[in-house]
């Protein structure tokens, strides 16, 4: 799944969790290494690894942002149905990395330290 939207000089594309194994994994990685908050916990090999053992139950998705062919941002999510209340149960977004046995920090956008606020508009309008 591929789905595109372009404004002010920005595209976002929402992939499918397998071309994100597949397609995204040294630029997703070089983009951890210019965030504001690179940690082992975004990168993409953490991410991988965690969907394949804690996540198959959901249906992931990654919203990725570009700056002309620069990867600028993104955030890798996933959908799992859930429920708060008996009888009531609800699609529930997560995102990748969040739930299970594990606890990291700094889960979110992911964004190129040169346009956090262009990057957080586009994947919170993605949304």
């Amino acid at each position: 799944m591929i789905v595109k939207s372009a404004k002010e000089g920005f595209e976002v594309v929402i992939r499918g969790a397998d071309e994100f194994t597949e397609v995204l994994s040294e630029e997703w990685d070089a983009l951890i290494d210019q965030s504001i908050y690179p940690n082992v916990f975004l990168r993409s090999h953490w991410l991988k690894t965690w969907w394949k053992w804690f996540g198959r139950s959901g249906s992931a998705f990654v919203i990725t942002v570009y700056r002309g062919t620069e990867l600028v941002g993104g955030m890798p999510l996933y959908v799992r149905r859930g429920s708060f209340v008996p009888f009531l149960c609800a699609k529930i977004l997560r995102v990748i990395g969040e739930g299970g046995p594990t606890c990291p920090e700094y889960l979110g956008v992911i964004a190129h330290r040169d346009c956090v606020q262009p990057v957080v508009d586009r994947v919170s309008a993605a949304i």
